[in-house]
């Protein structure tokens, strides 16, 4: 039971060293500034479609959009200049 005296005893000095500490200062007009974007979000209508605005969105859904097209298209063009391949499947005789 040597260890609690010694355990308390760092307590205790670590409980001192926090002694000197001050308080934290806001910025000057911290409070005003927060108390106006407060207001200024509460005043502001929030819409249900503001996300789908924001240009990152926008820009990956014409993105996802244009890969659909082309592996559209380029299986379209796989089918037709081969029509074969696309019965190669029943044609092995696996089933």
């Amino acid at each position: 039971m040597e260890n609690v005296p010694s355990i308390e005893n760092k307590l205790e000095q670590t409980l001192n060293s926090l002694n000197g500490i001050e308080s934290a200062e806001p910025k000057p007009y911290f409070y005003s500034r927060l108390h106006a974007r407060m207001e200024r979000e509460l005043l502001t209508p929030k819409t249900v479609w503001g996300w789908y605005f924001k240009p990152i969105y926008a820009l990956s859904a014409v993105v996802i959009v244009l890969i659909i097209n082309i592996l559209t298209f380029k299986n379209l063009q796989r089918t037709e200049t081969n029509p074969q391949q696309q019965y190669s499947l029943y044609d092995s005789g696996g089933f």
